[in-house]
């Protein structure tokens, strides 16, 4: 299922800082791709938190994270083998541009602009 433009703007408008910056985080480990895996999004999440001066979750709220997002039908994910470990591979379900343009200006709202 699909969210439509109205619905995603809705759905960005209720998260918390910690939780826009998790979804930015896997639009921007998505750009240029079809989808990611949870560690490179991890990495651009407490990337933007440093840049941000918030504390970073850990990977296991991230993942938390995830699950919510697919849940919110933002994402899909799919477990993934590679030799021994186990990958989560992302895939937007929502247009980059809107949400990013979204998130950023929401962050724009809720974090103090001297941080920025």
């Amino acid at each position: 299922m699909h969210s439509s433009k109205s619905d995603i703007k809705n759905i960005i408008d209720t998260l918390r800082e910690d939780e826009l910056l998790a979804l930015l985080g896997i639009i921007k480990s998505v750009r240029g791709q079809t989808f990611t895996y949870i560690k490179v999004a991890f990495a651009y999440y407490t990337q933007l938190c440093k840049k941000y001066s918030l504390r970073s979750r850990g990977i296991a709220s991230f993942r938390k994270y995830i699950h919510q997002f697919f849940d919110l039908h933002l994402i899909t994910f799919q477990p993934v083998e590679k030799s021994h470990d186990r990958f989560l591979r992302i895939k937007l379900t929502i247009p980059k541009s809107i949400s990013e343009n979204r998130i950023k200006r929401k962050l724009l709202l809720i974090i103090p602009i001297t941080l920025l």
